[in-house]
């Protein structure tokens, strides 16, 4: 959501409206309407417009300092930690943990197309998933910490490639990624 002004929050917000598989955490399921009807609207006033800009602001203010102290740092590597939205791995191989080691990382175009809204394609661009890229990656680094994980009895997940998930089960033609250089 970050990639978005604080105004364009709303877009992302509908979709939890119309979602019917919230994640609860206890691992549940449940509507917005059920959890809406459950706990009523305990957080109306933390997403009133004003409340949204100024927590867009604290959240600017973050990233800025974010960026600073990279720069004044001058790391070698920045090891990057998300969680995977369906957009690398699918249900029938959800790993726990996976490391990647391959010499590029490819994102995929997820949201470049025009029949996405305005503020979906400027979030894709902001992701580098609004046409196909390519990163360097850290194979050196991944394979060593990936021995490191298995010595301490870490059940590890490894790829050294991974496939643009839509284009594999569409079987569609996907174009080769733009090189960027860091």
């Amino acid at each position: 959501m970050l990639t978005l002004g604080s105004d364009e929050w709303v877009h992302r917000a509908a979709d939890d409206l119309k979602n019917q598989k919230l994640n609860q955490s206890d691992g549940t399921w449940i509507s917005y309407d059920a959890l809406l009807a459950k706990v009523g609207p305990a957080y109306a006033d933390q997403v009133t417009p004003e409340a949204l800009a100024a927590l867009g602001d604290q959240c600017q203010q973050a990233l800025d300092r974010l960026k600073a102290e990279i720069a004044a740092a001058a790391p070698d590597l920045i090891l990057i930690v998300g969680d995977d939205q369906s957009e690398l791995f699918g249900p029938e191989n959800m790993p726990v943990l996976s490391v990647y080691y391959g010499e590029e990382v490819v994102t995929h175009d997820r949201w470049g197309d025009d029949s996405y809204p305005d503020w979906a394609r400027r979030m894709g661009r902001a992701y580098a998933m609004d046409a196909v890229y390519s990163f360097p990656g850290a194979p050196a680094f991944a394979l060593e910490l990936i021995e490191g994980l298995v010595e301490r009895g870490i059940d590890v997940s490894t790829a050294a490639r991974v496939d643009d998930r839509a284009c594999s089960a569409t079987r569609r033609t996907c174009s080769r990624p733009r090189r960027w250089t860091m």
